[in-house]
């Protein structure tokens, strides 16, 4: 396990209203991370792809800073077992990995459940098997705290071993959704605060400000010793903010300073998975492989 605080970015690309800001927020964003040499997942609604796939990989395709992941075809929520609901997911994965693989030549192994659920899919087998049998390798939807309250709490990866996924990891999304605490969406909030440092007293004006805000949680996380630290990012909702990105610039830049390592989703899936092969040894032949 690495010794540094892992900042684990991932996108979710979902603006369907308006694909022209849509495009143009991506480029901006795959912009600031390629100053910085930093890799970020960008998590794709089919839709997008269905409108405008040829731009995206052009925008994306060609970097390997950059890896494309699901973020199911419609921003359909993933909670749930009922049978209707998990068949419906099935046909929603398959049709956005087949146009990922269209797109950028490679089929996806991580899925980012929209909206993000208390506990992920842990109450969840049903739709468990559907993600695994999909391909999805790792899932991110455990983004909510108590009663499904932002901002969520520092909880760390974890495999599904208990529902009978053992290799299939969770990489949760802990603290503000970004385009919430910007108050583009409005969302219950936990009373008292379950981060240390508290909540913000309103949504910021500027991108200091924003940075501001989640440079505590990287210092914490480092300060604290904390493995890892990822929230959910928006394109559309960045590039609303700043049209050159200035908030992720400026953490960008604060995490090389302070010591953390930049990663995307599916690199540092790529590591657990690495990590937790290499610590299994001889029990290899009773685990679930990639």
């Amino acid at each position: 396990m690495s010794l540094k605080t892992v900042f684990c970015i991932g996108y979710d690309t979902e603006c369907v209203a308006d694909l022209s800001v849509s495009l143009k927020a991506v480029e901006v964003v795959a912009a600031v991370h390629r100053k910085h040499g930093a890799p970020a997942t960008f998590f794709f609604v089919g839709q997008l792809l269905e409108a405008q796939g040829e731009r995206y990989a052009a925008a994306l395709g060609e970097d390997n800073l950059f890896d494309i992941q699901s973020h199911t075809y419609s921003h359909y929520g993933l909670k749930g077992n009922a049978p209707e609901h998990v068949a419906r997911a099935a046909e929603e994965l398959q049709k956005t990995a087949d146009l990922i693989d269209e797109h950028f030549g490679k089929r996806p192994i991580g899925v980012c459940g929209p909206g993000g659920y208390e506990n992920g899919l842990q109450d969840c087998p049903n739709m468990l098997r559907v993600l695994w049998d999909s391909g999805a390798r790792y899932i991110s939807t455990d983004g909510r705290g108590p009663g499904g309250t932002i901002p969520s709490p520092l909880t760390q990866p974890y495999w599904y071993a208990e529902q009978g996924f053992p290799t299939l990891l969770e990489l949760p999304a802990q603290d503000f959704h970004e385009n919430v605490l910007k108050g583009y969406q409005s969302v219950p909030a936990q009373w008292p605060p379950i981060l240390p440092w508290g909540l913000p007293n309103r949504p910021p004006t500027t991108p200091d400000e924003e940075f501001a805000y989640f440079r505590q949680a990287l210092d914490y996380c480092v300060q604290q010793g904390v493995p890892y630290y990822r929230t959910y990012y928006h394109p559309w909702s960045v590039y609303r903010f700043h049209p050159e990105a200035r908030t992720i610039d400026l953490l960008l830049n604060h995490a090389h300073h302070i010591g953390a390592e930049v990663t995307s989703c599916t690199r540092y899936y790529h590591q657990l998975s690495g990590e937790a092969d290499a610590k299994c040894g001889s029990c290899d032949e009773t685990r679930l492989r990639v």
